[in-house]
């Protein structure tokens, strides 16, 4: 098993306005000389990260070299996490956790996607992870427990220099947007993820569209790298509409270029540097997809002399949108939660305030993971309706007597429109209904009374994407 321990220091809180102390009568003060201009922070030392990124929250504070500004997943803590994206394969030989507080946590590590046996416990000093010297490119730290008290200062690597991806701040505007705007607005292409991106929502194959980021300090670029279409898995990338030719405007003007139809990135450089305080991507020609008319962008960022700089969008609001959108419908205190079935406790689903879920199943033949984003549809006394826009991925182990053998894995689109009803908010006779659909969806009997359904702050979930009964999980904190 392998341990990690991290060491409690103080802890501010960060995000709150500190009042100045009140004025004292006043006095003759001593002449003195002006204070000396504050230094400038010095650049971070090392390869930048291509991506830092957590499944909620802002992991952005841990690599800033300040153990006050943290990391804490939004809501309940379950199977949330952060990701680090190196731009290339890197050799490391572990990472230290430095703590901010002194609660307890757990986290599982997982490198290129694959999960390091053992858990690495939180508790009072600064943890260390060792290892022998590794190639990766991505380590994924998983909160499996988590305290109240618990945060997470910053992540150290070792074996290699590595800084946090270079940034600049950026206000994304479009020519148009995909409805719902939740699921494909154009900030999505500059959030460092591939499952996420900007949808257009013209008609046809949205030539004439653009997308556009006013920066927050003009920045010499050299070139554009783009990845074109719907990079999510290569279902989506194929039934999607995807850019051919666009024109990159900047101050300096106008630069046409053809695009590759491929997955991945795609570096397109100027004719020139150019020194600009925005960035526009029009689309001029476009690849239809096989079934859908929408043109995707996935993600972009652009190089500078020094490399690859991504831009950060403000997103705070989303979340306070959402959240404030839930009250008094049947997902109120449900968002940011992990809600398990009671039918089939390998079954959970999360609805997060920053527009994505995840539902999980797992037993001993089949693993799968439905994720993507999320909207609301509609909301009435009988329940909430929510439209889902993601993939499925599912893998199959074989291990019958007669079988094959092996694993089989499959990633498509998926979708769905489940309604959900609280059982505090509806009759008796609104919840057998509903569990009759449950029971209808289930090989085995699945049952619970509405009184019982009550106490346990019970909802259902009914629809073609699942259909289940769901409680918040007792075993999280």
């Amino acid at each position: 098993m392998i341990f990690a321990v991290l060491a409690a220091c103080g802890l501010t809180g960060g995000d709150a306005p500190v009042t100045p102390a009140a004025p004292g009568p006043a006095a003759a003060a001593p002449k003195q000389a002006a204070p000396a201009a504050p230094a400038a922070k010095p650049a971070p030392r090392g390869k930048p990260l291509a991506a830092l990124v957590a499944t909620s929250g802002n992991a952005e504070p841990l690599m800033d070299g300040d153990v006050k500004s943290t990391w804490k997943p939004y809501g309940d803590h379950a199977n949330e996490g952060v990701l680090f994206r190196f731009e290339e394969p890197t050799s490391i030989t572990g990472f230290t956790l430095v703590s901010c507080g002194p609660g307890q946590a757990v986290f599982t590590t997982y490198l290129d996607g694959v999960q390091v046996e053992g858990d690495i416990a939180i508790a009072l000093e600064n943890g260390l992870f060792r290892g022998e010297p590794r190639e990766v490119r991505s380590v994924f730290l998983k909160v499996e427990t988590w305290a109240p008290d618990a945060c997470l200062g910053e992540v150290r690597f070792e074996g290699a220099e590595v800084a946090p991806p270079r940034t600049v701040l950026a206000t994304v505007t479009a020519s148009s947007e995909l409805e719902p705007v939740a699921a494909y607005r154009s900030q999505y292409l500059f959030d460092s993820r591939l499952d996420f991106g900007w949808v257009e929502g013209a008609k046809d194959l949205g030539v004439g569209e653009w997308v556009q980021a006013e920066l927050g300090r003009p920045v010499e670029v050299h070139a554009l790298e783009l990845w074109n279409g719907y990079q999510r898995s290569e279902d989506h990338f194929q039934k999607n509409a995807r850019a051919k030719r666009i024109a990159i405007v900047t101050d300096g003007g106008r630069v046409e270029v053809d695009v590759p139809d491929t997955m991945g990135p795609s570096k397109l450089p100027l004719p020139a540097p150019v020194t600009t305080g925005k960035i526009r991507i029009e689309i001029l020609e476009a690849t239809p997809g096989t079934k859908y008319s929408d043109l995707v962008l996935t993600e972009a960022r652009v190089w500078d002399g020094e490399g690859p700089l991504a831009f950060t969008t403000p997103m705070k609001q989303m979340a306070f949108g959402v959240l404030t959108r839930a009250r008094g419908t049947h997902l109120e205190r449900m968002i940011d939660y992990l809600l398990v079935s009671t039918c089939s406790p390998n079954k959970q689903l999360k609805i997060r305030s920053n527009s994505s879920f995840v539902w999980w199943v797992t037993n001993a033949e089949v693993s799968e993971v439905f994720d993507g984003a999320w909207v609301f549809r509609d909301s009435d006394a009988k329940g909430t309706g929510i439209q889902l826009y993601g993939r499925r991925h599912r893998t199959t182990e074989d291990w019958s007597p007669y079988g094959s053998g092996g694993v089989e894995e499959t990633v498509r689109v998926a979708g769905g429109k489940p309604v959900f009803t609280r059982a505090s908010q509806v009759d008796a006779a609104t919840w057998d209904k509903g569990m009759a659909a449950v029971q209808k969806a289930y090989d085995e009997p699945c049952e619970m009374s509405w009184a019982e359904a009550k106490e346990k702050d019970a909802i259902l979930v009914v629809g073609d994407a699942f259909t289940d009964v769901l409680v918040k999980d007792p075993s999280r904190g």
